[in-house]
């Protein structure tokens, strides 16, 4: 019976109109919280109502509509979790596209500033070998300085003895 065509059974009353469908449920219409000018089907079953789209969602599942003829709270509470995952994994596809863009834009950073990172330390090296190089210089003018002092200071002494020996 679960692979034969369903039939919906409606019915009306004289002072409502109430439709039974194939769960033995009502149908009616009620109005929707955000709008007022819109209104939503609805249907009532185990006092349990569901909107078009839900009872759409439950025909067109063999399993649920085999639970909701039983447990129409648990249908019901089925087709939040549905909607819930739903909810849940179209938030992760969100925040994994912002993640993604997150780490395009800092591997993009990164490659600049990796190339940065070799500009600066090639000038260091530079730097590096320029401040040897004058430092260098420095002892070598030091060292040529203390030549100087000592000729010079030999030359006085020299200066000196031929002073007094005449």
């Amino acid at each position: 019976m679960a692979n034969a065509p369903r039939r919906l059974n409606l019915t009306t009353q004289t002072s409502n109109i109430i439709h039974v469908n194939n769960f033995g449920g009502q149908v009616g219409q009620s109005s929707s919280e955000n709008s007022e000018s819109t209104l939503e089907a609805t249907v009532n079953v185990g006092n349990v109502w569901f909107t078009k789209m839900e009872m759409e969602k439950i025909m067109a599942d063999e399993k649920l509509t085999e639970i909701s003829r039983s447990d129409p709270k648990r249908v019901k509470r089925v087709l939040r979790n549905r909607q819930s995952a739903l909810r849940s994994k179209e938030k992760k596809l969100h925040c994994m596209s912002e993640l993604k863009q997150k780490v395009d834009t800092m591997e993009s950073e990164s490659t600049t500033l990796s190339s940065q990172v070799m500009l600066l330390q090639d000038d260091n090296t530079m730097l590096t070998n320029h401040i040897n190089e004058l430092q260098y210089r420095i002892q070598a003018m030091e060292q040529h300085d203390h030549l100087q002092d000592a000729l010079r200071e030999a030359l006085d002494t020299r200066v000196h003895q031929l002073r007094h020996a005449t």
